[in-house]
């Protein structure tokens, strides 16, 4: 179906590109909702509304409920129908025209998909045939932004280029670029459905080529200004997740560790054709028999002193490098990790004794750089079909004696000499951790893609919902069941003018004309029949579709503050202070430190905190929710301090306002090969622990954040194909597709039970080094305090049965449950461990300590992954809660409309772990019910919003390449042009059945 896009099926209209100057004078002659692939960076908001609106004098008169609203949008809409059916028959030959015109596909396109092309161009010779660029079937008219009542109170409907607007960063033109880029390519969206693996791949390889063309420089972004990459990432990740990760193993892998883990000369020699994909690359590190435990690798690095060269081995089946990316067909040179094995004193018994100095990386050639052809002693298979992401050519790797130079060790933290001397100022786990660490951007890069999918999912599903319409009340009856709480309050109307004077820039949305901005504009519209309702009314559809908005949006706020962390952190090291937390300044809005005058109040709590609390945070103090609310009422919350806090602890001085450097939006690899500085400190120092200990906090971070979305993104998939029915089957819908593409991201970059290891196993530790940092008489009265405030004492009858929706949404009683439970597990985590490990010690005396610790720890493994998911979902409602205050900061109605997301989605997590609040007494049974009813209602309100939000993700449609996600609705012509169908334009009475 990969033909579908190219021709316009789900991308763009027939047409192709759909921005020539016959369909924009076809356009012209139809209403205003017509260009479904039309880039609206390139044109401004429509200005139609309801009958009345436009034009008017003054604003234009409220209708009395929703389904006036329904019947005066289909009214309007028939007479837009009518006047697109009258001018469809002049058109038709200009659109076939302009179709000859199309980009076309790259050499690797398949035989089909040129078939299904000639056929789709036959088809427009047809007389009645209508592209979907000249008819949008049932696309709602604009309507202007009411207030409606709910039970929350009022809440506005706002356009979602305003949304859009006050969310933008300092690399989102990097983005729209990128957007403009597919929409002038549309074959780079990936079409994998009947395709085969070679194709897909050549496809992949080509898109690759095209970013380097078109001035991207993804190298630069990684060493200059990391967040710029992991932007670039989230919009690939909708656009083709094979060609993201294909990006990632060259620039974010194997580039990467050339920069941080090689030297000068290593940056000199390599780095310059890294950039340009002059000399492909790829990261060989996993092996069939080890992925995870990469101290275990048994690949053999044996140093020859006689000849100063290596010795790369694969001594058995189980060491052969497996999964490769890249490996199989492109990659000339490779990362491979190995264990370095020095000739030790020999004795009579042992004349080829070899000491193992641990797990260190080489740079190893794969194939000439001329032929392509593989080098002797190096043998490489295909590792064939898989499940997903078969545009990715992971091969695998067998070594038999392969020769290296000495310096082609990479060893920014090693070094070895000409006389096999070794040389490390660090300890080997110091070391080891050092090699990996230097590598969490990786894990950051997934999490942004993952991002990217997620919204372009819920944006498929939400819009669907809001266009599908199944059954309703009978004989017609008006229905209330968008929102179970609006019978009898009229909606309020507010002034279009004084919408437009906040909102004056187009959001990078695929349609000229505003979206569709209310929950009844987007879904009953569409309807044949008033009697029937969109899904999206329905409480089910609510409480599946809007937590996983929720979700989209907190995700997105938590990875910007992570991406900023590991900015500074990266700024730090390059600097060569350690201590020192410069920041190349930008990225998001709400993670930056001002710099403007003390009567701009500092919205974020990244900007509160001290820099000695930030070198360590994990979730803000009470402080960083305040403000968000208007009832600031506090005395039935507890206090919060940085005492209570699991990794809260103060370490290091504080650091200097942050420098600002603007990088270039693309970089420059000349310069960034130039930057060197990034050797390890010789002694260590206060400013070299203070690094070590945010180095430290930020991969924990990174690993929490990359299992927890990755898993939920991978839940939410399926949520949302269920949620589109049939129609979310079809290749098509890319829901699929994505679902299976995605899949791999739960172990790629980390296996996620691992990585919440990896957090759970720091969050103890800053745990017990917290408590050992206060003393006896200080530690002991920081436990009592602990015990008191969080839970570990009888609960107060009162608070826990606190039922008023107010209090229950507040963020303070968010937080501290969100908290509460973090600490919660974490004392309970170290119990556990502690008696476990004194149990088996106690069964066993025989038993080494260090076995038993093992063993004691492997039981507790699902613990310890609670205790990780648990401070991700913290970190993630916090970082919202912060956007939410930068917003509101900005403009109130914004403000509030993703302060209703934020409170979903902190009562969403709090109804996920409902058995844990209720087994320790913490909620009340009435609390507990008070938490799902308002939970409910958060998720009926937000639906008012729910097309406004997710159009305000800025998605084009050239991107989503879904039939049935099409903005405002309009997929019913593109479904059936992907199925080879004409659209007979006599028939209108089909306008709207999905």
């Amino acid at each position: 179906m990969s033909d579908s896009r190219s021709s316009g099926a789900g991308a763009s209209s027939s047409g192709g590109s759909g921005d020539s100057s016959d369909q924009k004078s076809a356009s012209s002659k139809a209403s205003s909702n017509t260009s479904g692939s039309r880039d609206p960076r390139e044109s401004s908001s429509s200005s139609s509304s309801l009958p009345g609106a436009a034009g008017a004098a003054g604003p234009p008169c409220p209708p009395k409920n929703n389904m006036e609203v329904l019947q005066q949008i289909a009214r309007n809409r028939v007479n837009q129908i009518t006047n697109q059916l009258t001018s469809a028959t002049a058109t038709t030959t200009a659109a076939a025209a302009h179709d000859q015109q199309q980009v076309p596909l790259p050499p690797t396109q398949t035989h089909h998909q040129q078939t299904t092309t000639t056929t789709n161009h036959q088809h427009h010779h047809h007389h009645h045939h209508i592209s979907q660029q000249q008819l949008h079937l049932f696309q709602p008219p604009p309507t202007p932004a009411v207030g409606l009542r709910t039970s929350m109170g009022d809440v506005k409907i706002l356009a979602p280029e305003k949304l859009y607007e006050l969310t933008k960063t300092e690399y989102t033109p990097l983005v729209e670029k990128g957007y403009r880029i597919v929409r002038k390519f549309p074959w780079v969206v990936s079409a994998s459905a009947g395709t085969t693996s070679k194709a897909q791949r050549a496809r992949v390889r080509e898109a690759l080529r095209l970013v380097i063309r078109e001035g991207f420089r993804p190298m630069a972004l990684i060493t200059n200004d990391p967040r710029r990459y992991f932007a670039l990432a989230e919009m690939s990740g909708m656009v083709d997740l094979a060609l993201t990760v294909k990006m990632g193993v060259q620039f974010s892998l194997y580039g990467a560790a050339l920069y941080y883990l090689g030297t000068e000369r290593h940056r000199r020699e390599f780095f310059p054709s890294v950039g340009t994909i002059a000399t492909p690359g790829c990261f060989a590190m996993t092996e069939l028999g080890h992925g995870s435990n990469v101290a275990a690798l048994a690949t053999e690095a044996t140093y020859d002193a006689q000849t100063d060269e290596f010795d790369i081995h694969t001594p058995n089946e189980s060491a052969i490098k497996w999964w490769i990316g890249g490996a199989a067909e492109d990659a000339i040179l490779a990362v491979v990790f190995a264990r370095l094995l020095l000739p030790a004193k020999r004795t009579a018994q042992q004349p080829h004794s070899y000491e193992d100095m641990g797990v260190h990386a080489f740079v190893v050639p794969l194939r000439d750089a001329v032929t392509r052809e593989v080098l002797p002693n190096v043998e490489i298979r295909d590792c064939g079909y898989k499940c997903g992401l078969n545009g990715v050519d992971n091969g695998a790797i067998r070594f038999t004696h392969a020769r290296i130079p000495r310096w082609h060790l990479l060893d920014r933290f090693a070094q070895l000499d000409r006389s096999g001397v070794y040389t490390c100022n660090l300890s080997r786990s110091e070391r080891f951790n050092a090699t990996l660490g230097a590598l969490v951007g990786g894990r950051i890069g997934v999490l942004s893609a993952s991002i990217g999918v997620i919204k372009g999912a819920s944006t498929i599903a939400v819009r669907y919902a809001a266009a599908r319409v199944q059954f309703g009340p009978p004989n017609g009856a008006a229905s209330s069941v968008s929102h179970p709480n609006s019978a009898g309050s009229a909606p309020e109307t507010v002034s279009p003018a004084a919408e437009a004077s906040s909102s004056s820039h187009p959001s990078p949305s695929h349609s000229s004309s505003s979206p569709s901005t209310s929950s009844s504009d987007s879904s009953n519209s569409s309807s044949s029949s008033p009697s029937e309702i969109a899904i999206l009314d329905y409480a089910s559809h609510q409480q599946k579709l809007m937590p996983m908005v929720a979700f989209a949006y907190a995700a997105t706020a938590a990875r910007d503050h992570l991406a900023e962390r590991y900015s500074r952190m990266r700024s730090s090291e390059s600097s060569g202070s350690a201590g020192a937390s410069s920041s190349t300044g930008g990225g998001s809005p709400w993670t930056q430190t001002s710099t403007a005058s003390t009567t701009t109040t500092p919205w974020s709590w990244l900007e509160r905190r001290s820099k000695a609390q930030f070198a360590r945070y994990y979730t803000p103090s009470s402080s960083g929710v305040s403000g968000v609310l208007d009832d600031d009422d506090e005395r039935y919350m507890p206090r919060f301090d940085k005492a209570t806090s699991p990794c809260s602890a103060t370490s290091g001085p504080s650091s200097p306002s942050p420098s600002s450097s603007d990088p270039t939006e693309m970089g420059d690899e000349a310069a960034a090969a130039a930057g060197g500085g990034v050797r390890a400190s010789a002694s260590p120092s206060r400013d070299h622990e203070h690094f070590k200990q945010e180095s430290n906090a930020t991969q924990a971070l990174a690993a929490a954040l990359k299992a927890y979305v990755t898993s939920e993104t991978q839940q939410a998939l399926q949520t949302a194909r269920e949620c589109c029915g049939g129609h979310g089957y079809a290749a098509v819908s890319r829901l699929g597709q994505l679902r299976e593409d995605h899949d791999v991201f739960t172990t790629f970059e980390g296996d996620n039970t691992v990585l919440r290891q990896q957090a759970a196993l720091h969050l103890l530790r800053v745990y017990e080094q917290n408590l050992e940092n206060h003393g006896f008489l200080s530690g002991a009265a920081a436990r009592v305090r602990d015990a008191v405030e969080y839970g570990f004492m009888p609960p107060n009858p009162v608070d826990a049965s606190i039922t008023e929706a107010s209090r229950l949404r507040h963020p303070r009683f968010v937080s501290h449950c969100l908290r509460w439970r973090v600490l919660r597990l974490t004392r309970s985590l170290a119990r556990r461990f502690n008696a476990k490990r004194a149990e088996l010690l106690a069964e066993r005396p025989e038993m080494r300590s260090g076995q038993a610790s093992f063993e004691a720890w492997a039981a507790l493994v699902p613990h310890a992954c609670e205790l990780s998911d648990a401070y991700a979902e913290s970190f993630c409602y916090h970082a919202f809660v912060d956007m939410c205050a930068w917003v509101k900061g900005r403009d109130a109605a914004c403000g509030a409309a993703f302060r209703l997301l934020a409170d979903l989605y902190g009562l969403q997590c709090l109804l996920k772990h409902m058995e844990t609040y209720r087994n320790s007494e913490k909620f009340s049974p009435a609390k507990a019910r008070a938490i799902r009813r308002t939970r409910d209602a958060l998720c009926a309100d937000s639906r008012l919003l729910a097309t406004a939000l997710v159009d305000a993700f800025g998605i084009p449609d050239d991107v989503l390449a879904s039939p049935i996600g099409l903005k405002g609705g309009d997929g019913l012509a593109a479904y059936l042009h992907s199925a080879g169908f004409e659209l007979d334009p006599v028939v209108p009475s089909a306008a709207g059945k999905l």
